[in-house]
């Protein structure tokens, strides 16, 4: 079993945006200049390795290349020694001009690219800062010497110095060691786990491609999808009590609310549950996608069904009180109520008002506080403890836990999954043959939360999980159609609810799909949706249907012959599953 390789991202690979300047490289042989002329810009310096490594598309990366990482290493550590050398604020003896003059700064490079771009990055940090905007000063480009091959002495060096001939290679190296020695048993174990019998690569090579390949989550994860970013009011209620509306949250303020750190570039704070930049763009283009079924753009396509500035008077939305659910709405939101036509600017004249609930009594996902016969559901370790060791499940996940060296784990099938598919979604490499282990996952994850949630009655469970939720929504239609007859009857436009959002979580979507009877037994992908619309006659409005669209498809329900379901049928398929919101019992 092998390491797959890892996949290069263009944020990897572009030099880092600060440090971009051109070069002049003086090449010498001995102590003769060969060439002073080759101008190099920054985009010339690729790799002075010999292997192509996977990259996304359109992207040429080859080994030992300086990815953009790199080079803001070097940026900031020529920032770094800035201080020491120029006179910014009269605090140090100002040794060199604020402007790279080559008369003052000899830099000497050896001749592989990573190394010239090293150079260039840490000049390029040397010779900028806040005082100068940030703009390199510079009157030409960067001199950087470099010497012929052969006579490279700025690393060990044989063809110089023939008695380096004399030290160990590798091979040599670790033939000489007795099976016992540290090293050799270390070595030895990770080419075992990795599947190879040998290997031209010791410790050092070794190391320095897993310290590459470690997931570190980058800015460009972390940050907010800029295009979604708008400030949100919480309203916090416990029970049907509001004990807070004033708390204005940017989307900066919207964190995480995982307890475990994740690895991260440098002053990044990123933990596990948090939701990325990628989620947040997910979110906001399913906005858009609604806004054309809801919002009159171009007078033809739809009925304006709600007005083009973001209005809490008709716009109901409630999450849980996780912060990746709350920073889904408001994605959503700024999805919803922005346009090509607006240029791409939100519309609303305040924040995004979004209710949450205490969390003794949210019923937007199983809540055992609420619901104590859900204690009685299957945990992973019952589950697995129940089946027969010829299960399906029970080989499949064992599979992958001796793949990747646990004896044992908390975590079931959905766990794992979950884990590979957001490293695939964030673009970092999974194993081809981790990936062949768990191309069914999709579909056992979803059998094995039925397995696990399904142990007791199932109206039972869907009451337990969701009954709270399909009280609401029969509360929201009867709300809109009572509102539609009183403003039909009275000749005057109302102002009321006419969109309702719920922000929840697959525990949340699973059993909904479950109650309506569509679930597909697969496991949702991120940004899955449930879309309902209530559809009342014009010219009787006693006649009143429902659609329900499940991630893109229109689903046809039990009992009904197309996609509209009369509303009457909608809600005698769901009569055994309402429960009316409870409010937990708190010790």
């Amino acid at each position: 079993m092998r390491i797959n390789r890892v996949i290069y991202s263009k944020e990897h690979i572009e030099s880092y945006v600060p440090s971009k300047w051109n070069i002049k490289l003086i090449t010498k042989i001995g102590d003769n200049i060969v060439s002073k002329e080759k101008i190099l810009s920054a985009n010339d310096i690729k790799t002075d390795g010999v292997d192509k490594l996977k990259s996304v598309a359109d992207i040429n990366v080859r080994k030992g290349q300086l990815t953009a990482i790199g080079e803001k290493q070097l940026f900031q550590l020529g920032r770094l020694i800035r201080s020491e050398l120029i006179d910014d604020d009269n605090s140090n003896n100002g040794l060199l001009p604020e402007t790279y003059d080559p008369t003052y700064v000899y830099c000497r490079s050896t001749y592989m690219d990573r190394t010239i771009s090293s150079a260039r990055s840490f000049l390029a940090g040397l010779f900028s800062s806040a005082k100068t905007n940030n703009q390199i000063q510079a009157n030409g480009s960067f001199e950087i010497e470099v010497h012929h091959f052969p006579d490279e002495d700025m690393f060990p060096n044989p063809k110089i110095y023939p008695i380096l001939k004399k030290c160990h290679t590798v091979a040599s190296l670790y033939t000489s060691l007795n099976d016992n020695h540290q090293l050799k048993k270390a070595r030895q174990a990770l080419l075992n786990r990795i599947g190879l019998t040998s290997s031209h690569s010791g410790i050092i090579e070794l190391y320095d491609d897993i310290v590459s390949r470690l997931v570190i989550y980058s800015k460009e994860h972390i940050e907010s999808y800029v295009p979604s970013k708008w400030n949100i009011k919480l309203i916090t209620k416990i029970g049907d009590n509001i004990v807070s509306k004033e708390k204005i949250f940017s989307a900066n303020d919207i964190k995480t609310d995982g307890v475990d750190k994740l690895k991260s570039v440098a002053d990044i704070n990123v933990r596990k549950g948090q939701l990325t930049a990628i989620g947040e763009k997910q979110l906001f283009q399913l906005g858009r996608l609604i806004r054309s079924e809801l919002i009159d753009d171009d007078d033809k396509s739809n009925n304006g069904l709600l007005p083009e500035t973001y209005d809490p008077k008709y716009i109901y939305c409630r999450s849980t009180y996780m912060d990746r659910t709350i920073s889904s709405a408001r994605s959503f939101l700024a999805g919803l109520f922005s346009s090509v036509k607006t240029n791409n600017q939100i519309q609303a004249n305040g924040s995004f008002e979004i209710e949450v609930h205490h969390f003794p009594d949210e019923d937007m996902f199983p809540n055992p506080k609420i619901y104590p016969i859900l204690k009685k559901c299957h945990t992973v370790a019952s589950l697995y403890t129940s089946l027969n060791d010829n299960h399906q499940l029970k080989k499949a996940r064992q599979a992958l836990l001796n793949r990747i060296g646990l004896t044992s784990s908390h975590s079931g099938i959905i766990e794992l999954y979950d884990d590979i598919v957001s490293r695939l979604a964030h673009n970092f490499s999974v194993p081809k043959d981790i990936l062949k282990l768990t191309e069914d996952f999709e579909v056992m994850s979803a059998r094995e939360f039925v397995y696990r949630a399904t142990n007791i009655d199932f109206n039972l469970f869907i009451r337990s999980t969701c009954g709270p939720l399909l009280y609401l929504l029969r509360e929201n239609f009867n709300s809109i159609l009572k509102n539609y007859l009183e403003q039909k009857d009275m000749n005057i436009k109302k102002s009321y609810h006419k969109l309702f959002i719920y922000s929840g979580h697959d525990s949340t979507l699973i059993p909904l799909a479950m109650a309506f009877e569509i679930f597909n037994m697969r496991w949702p992908k991120y940004g899955a949706y449930i879309f309902i619309k209530y559809f009342i006659s014009k010219t009787d409005p006693n006649e009143t249907y429902v659609t329900v669209n499940f991630a893109g498809e229109l689903q046809t329900l039990p009992n009904c012959h197309d996609y509209y379901c009369p509303y009457s049928t909608f809600l005698k398929n769901l009569e055994n599953r309402f429960d009316k919101p409870k409010i937990a019992t708190h010790s």
